[in-house]
């Protein structure tokens, strides 16, 4: 699957529609997942096919490739990390992200410190 995506760098979140995620709507592999080399560096999110929009599941992707961790439990509001999605449609529902998320979500993460939270995303190849 990843063979596939060969050319992508640390610097980028490389998506992909797929025709099938294991596990769910979509998966996030990153640093954290231990990818074997040329890919461990890098951060891929795989969305499912027809996907409900309203369970906002590239956001919560994306959450995961920004914090480079995995899902936790958390109130229902919160978006990222969420053992569980929901379906939002209300504007004041499922739209938050927990102040310790965020701090993580803005670190940068040390080059070859895989399980180091934070990310590398967006900075120069």
């Amino acid at each position: 699957m990843l063979a596939s995506l060969a050319g992508a760098t640390h610097s980028t979140l490389e998506l992909v529609f797929s025709g099938h995620t294991p596990g769910g709507y979509g998966l996030c592999l990153g640093p954290f997942d231990n990818l074997p080399a040329p890919f461990s560096e890098n951060t891929y999110a795989f969305i499912g096919p027809r996907v409900d929009a309203n369970l906002r599941t590239l956001a919560h992707e994306i959450g995961h490739a920004l914090d480079n961790g995995p899902d936790s439990p958390n109130p229902l509001y919160i978006l990222y990390p969420a053992d569980d999605t929901y379906s939002d449609t209300s504007v004041n529902r499922s739209r938050r992200l927990t102040p310790q998320t965020i701090v993580r979500s803005r670190t940068l993460r040390p080059a070859g410190n895989l399980t180091a939270t934070g990310n590398r995303l967006l900075t120069t190849p």
